[in-house]
């Protein structure tokens, strides 16, 4: 059964609280960058929790500790696959993340995110940087405040959320 927590975020000058997260993860940098820019919509997870189509997976950028970064998806579809296919999707070797005796007791799972942010598309960028980043990459930009002070293009702390 997977744990449920409640979860107050700040999303520049609109505040979401009581947001239910049903599964926190840690996500390297180098793969939180490509999910936040929907440059990868997927996830490859050890079968250890109970994941299901349409629950919350908070992202928090890992680098040794917490960067303080996160991410929200929604959890689309899930598949089981093998190592191999993993291998392929990942473009890496999945035993970089996970030892063989963990992927053979729990197996492997590819999970289709979708960012959980496309409801506050309201918000706006305020700086020519910003507004730039999101204009070269529409459609598929996500529109969101990932951190109080970080906008899509990850070079402006200067950002706020207007409406």
């Amino acid at each position: 059964m997977s744990k449920k927590t409640t979860k107050s975020i700040d999303i520049g000058i609109i505040s979401m609280s009581k947001i239910i997260i049903d599964h926190e993860l840690k996500i390297a940098p180098h793969w939180y960058s490509k999910v936040c820019y929907n440059r990868k919509l997927f996830e490859i997870r050890l079968k250890d929790r109970d994941y299901q189509v349409n629950q919350i997976i908070l992202l928090r950028e890992w680098e040794k500790e917490y960067t303080g970064r996160e991410h929200r998806v929604i959890i689309k579809e899930i598949k089981d696959i093998n190592l191999i296919q993993a291998n392929i999707l990942c473009e890496k070797d999945i035993q970089d993340y996970y030892s063989l005796h963990q992927i053979d007791y729990y197996g492997l799972v590819h999970i289709i995110i979708e960012d959980d942010y496309k409801h506050e598309s309201n918000l706006k960028p305020k700086c020519e940087n910003c507004k730039k980043a999101l204009e070269e990459m529409k459609p598929n930009a996500p529109i969101h405040h990932r951190k109080a002070t970080n906008w899509l293009c990850g070079d402006c702390n200067n950002c706020e959320a207007v409406m």
